[in-house]
């Protein structure tokens, strides 16, 4: 039986990637496609910059300090990257557009609403 198109792509482009990725030296950082939202990816990459940015702790110090449940925060991190993404294709798509006036003005309103400072907002 021959090989299909697709298949006989896929084998092609299955060894080019893998003539990549061994040529990648153990000690520099691979990036990979975590999840695919539409047309756009998320990379790991991405995703450690964002656990980074969301908890105040790298990767590999998460891992460390919250072993057993460093999955559920990768996860829930994950989720989050995918929600934002696809909010901003909606905004696109619905062509929203909303000032830096209008943004300062509703924080504003909801500091007086709640008798907030800036601390504590």
């Amino acid at each position: 039986m021959k090989p299909n198109g697709w298949c006989l792509g896929m084998a092609v482009f299955s060894a080019m990637v893998w003539g990549w990725v061994s040529a990648v030296s153990p000690a520099e950082t691979c990036n990979r496609v975590v999840a695919i939202v539409n047309n756009d990816v998320i990379t790991q990459l991405e995703l450690e910059k964002k656990i980074k940015e969301m908890t105040g702790f790298s990767v590999e110090d998460l891992k460390r300090k919250d072993g057993p449940r460093f999955g559920e925060t990768q996860r829930r991190v994950l989720e989050l990257l995918i929600d934002e993404r696809i909010a901003e294709e909606k905004i696109k798509e619905l062509n929203i557009v909303v000032s830096n006036r209008h943004v300062e003005a509703t924080i504003k309103r909801i500091k007086d609403d709640n008798r907030w400072t800036d601390e504590d907002y």
